[in-house]
């Protein structure tokens, strides 16, 4: 348990050392490289920083220790911010759940504001994450089918990264679903009697909350179930297919057709575990293959 704990520990130091330095390095090149005048600090908007062109690689190279004390000094500070700041959640139920309530202004607000396009901005935010994801997919998939000189284990880790962006696209596609669904009365009606006692973007206070109690359970909670339902069932499908290839890989070696009336025994002890991931079982894939493995031998034998 305390191994486990360290572990856990020195990963989300990890994390939050690698997002607060990134994204530290992104925010004073903008404003103290790209943005030098102060007056173009104080004209030109921060929600610009939201649109991919504005995201430098060399930015991360750039080094602070090579220009003024002072400059360093603001980097090191709003690095320790950042880090402070942020809320590492672990699971795909929490951190689905987290980004929905964000995407929906429901996430540690005073007050839902449904109408308010200062808050909703948020949404243009995720969009924009969303499809930078998905660029980037398109961008792995066309290096693994299109460039033969790519080494066997770079191929492997792009489709790891691959499937990995296809999860996290599918949470953004599910934040904007909860977020436009948590701000449309046709899913939570009391919006509309929120709307007419409302004097701008605020409401009354206690209207406003049961809003955001009703929102919560007409717009986050189905979109969050489905969304997570999705998940299980895409790990699944990939688990089923690693284990179905394994087995395969095992039977072809000695000669056996796994489809055919001679693979009918391996076929039998593969039934329970892939219908146990079906469910979101975990299953002990080693030992099924070694009971493969020990069914080859005696029909071989």
């Amino acid at each position: 348990a305390s191994l486990k704990t360290s572990k856990h520990t020195c990963i989300e130091h990890d994390i939050r050392n690698i997002i607060s330095k990134t994204v530290s390095k992104q925010i004073m090149y903008q404003r103290y490289k790209r943005l030098k005048h102060k007056v173009a600090r104080r004209i030109i908007p921060f929600s610009l920083f939201d649109k991919p062109s504005r995201i430098k690689s060399f930015a991360n190279r750039w080094n602070y220790n090579d220009y003024s004390p002072k400059l360093n000094k603001i980097y090191k500070q709003l690095k320790e911010d950042i880090s402070n700041e942020m809320v590492i959640k672990d699971g795909v139920n929490d951190v689905t759940e987290r980004l929905l309530l964000l995407a929906s202004g429901l996430l540690e607000r005073k007050i839902f504001r449904p109408f308010s396009s200062r808050d909703s901005h948020v949404m243009a935010q995720l969009k924009q994450s969303a499809t930078g994801a998905l660029r980037k997919s398109y961008t792995l998939k066309s290096l693994n089918e299109d460039n033969n000189m790519l080494l066997y284990n770079h191929q492997n880790n792009n489709k790891n990264e691959q499937h990995n962006i296809r999860y996290i696209k599918m949470i953004f596609d599910a934040a904007l679903q909860a977020g436009k669904a948590s701000r449309s009365s046709k899913v939570v009606p009391i919006l509309d009697e929120l709307r007419d006692q409302s004097k701008g973007a605020d409401g009354p206070i206690k209207l406003s909350k049961i809003a955001a109690e009703s929102a919560k359970t007409l717009a986050i909670k189905p979109v969050l179930k489905a969304c997570v339902a999705r998940f299980k069932a895409m790990e699944a499908s990939e688990s089923i297919a690693a284990l179905q290839s394994s087995a395969k890989s095992l039977a072809d070696e000695a000669g056996i057709d796994l489809k055919a009336d001679d693979g009918k025994l391996l076929r039998r002890i593969l039934h329970q575990p892939m219908v146990d991931l079906r469910d979101g079982k975990d299953i002990d894939k080693e030992n099924i293959l070694q009971m493969i493995q020990t069914e080859i031998d005696l029909s071989t034998f």
